[in-house]
């Protein structure tokens, strides 16, 4: 998308999945900008809301849920559940957990993972049932079948930048860009723009 529009910019990616050590190498200039889900205010940095994401129920095909049109927490109390490691994903383990303690349900853990590719292999294995990202899975991917969760945990995610002093064109354009939505077009249809809530 970006690099369509401008052609002659080069972008770096680093990834780090600490959203605390994102925040700090931001502020300390080792980035102009980072991207992560944790909403928690950093020192030096300004965190915008600009896209979300949910989680979604995959099963094996065959699976007796699979008939349902949606999926409760209810529903995977008799079945194994392929489960987010805490440590190495929490994020999403703390969604889940969290979707899970809300309906004041406890699952049977057949398998925990700390990737995402993981639990989809498990899962098209038969190892039981999982929640992922919605944005995880391609439409076009019939070895597994996805179901919307009721009342389903959203994830946002942010764009991290250094609160005040001096930020280049380059910078300014590529902010404007992400707050437009306009990334989405070439995104996973899943993954939803905001807008440019400044927290």
């Amino acid at each position: 998308g970006f690099q369509r529009l401008y052609p002659g910019i080069h972008i770096s990616i680093l990834i780090n999945n600490n959203p605390a050590h994102i925040d700090a190498i931001v502020r300390d200039r080792g980035v102009d900008l980072g991207f992560h889900s944790d909403p928690a205010p950093a020192p030096g940095v300004v965190k915008e809301e600009f896209a979300a994401d949910e989680l979604v129920a995959i099963l094996p095909p065959g699976h007796h849920l699979a008939a349902q049109n949606r999926i409760c927490p209810e529903d995977l109390v008799e079945v194994p559940v392929v489960l987010f490691d805490a440590t190495g994903n929490p994020s999403f383990r703390t969604l889940t957990d969290l979707w899970l303690a809300q309906a004041e349900v406890q699952v049977r853990a057949a398998l925990e993972a700390n990737s995402v590719q993981s639990i989809k292999e498990a899962v098209r294995a038969g190892g039981g049932v999982a929640l992922v990202p919605r944005t995880a899975v391609r439409d076009d991917d019939h070895s597994l079948i996805v179901r919307p969760l009721a009342n389903p945990p959203r994830r946002t995610f942010f764009m991290v930048a250094r609160n005040g002093g001096w930020e280049s064109h380059l910078v300014r354009t590529f902010r404007q860009y992400a707050r437009s939505g306009l990334w989405a077009a070439g995104a996973p249809p899943q993954l939803t723009p905001i807008g440019d809530r400044l927290l």
